[in-house]
């Protein structure tokens, strides 16, 4: 017996927790498919901004810094290269004759790496 004058038996715990109401299991699915739909198309604008965007920045030569593309001026040195003569050693390597209107230069690539020399002609 307790100071209030109630007993307590360890049988009666359980009674008390069975008469509460029990919460209900959702009915309805997690994602409906108007839900799915909603997202997968709010995905695709954003993939579609971002590519928009990529291809802006690229245009535009913001990327040229991380890209490591050179841009090649109009009427610059660049214009004046040629490719004088290409040979073909083996089916990996391929030696390449190249002017750019002063001094010639071979350039030799092949599938482990590329190099490049002076081949000593004035063009």
């Amino acid at each position: 017996m307790n100071p209030t004058g109630a007993t307590h038996s360890p049988a009666s715990a359980p009674a008390v927790a069975g008469q509460a109401a029990a919460i209900p299991f959702r009915q309805d699915s997690a994602v409906s498919l108007p839900e799915a739909g909603g997202m997968l198309v709010a995905a695709l604008l954003l993939l579609a901004a971002f590519y928009g965007l990529a291809w802006y920045a690229r245009r535009a030569g913001w990327l040229d810094r991380w890209m490591g593309g050179r841009r090649i001026e109009p009427g610059g040195n660049m214009a004046k290269l040629a490719v004088m003569e290409r040979r073909a050693i083996s089916r990996k390597t391929v030696i390449y004759r190249i002017s750019d209107g002063e001094q010639e230069y071979l350039l030799v690539e092949s599938s482990a790496s590329i190099g490049l020399a002076r081949s000593g002609k004035h063009a």
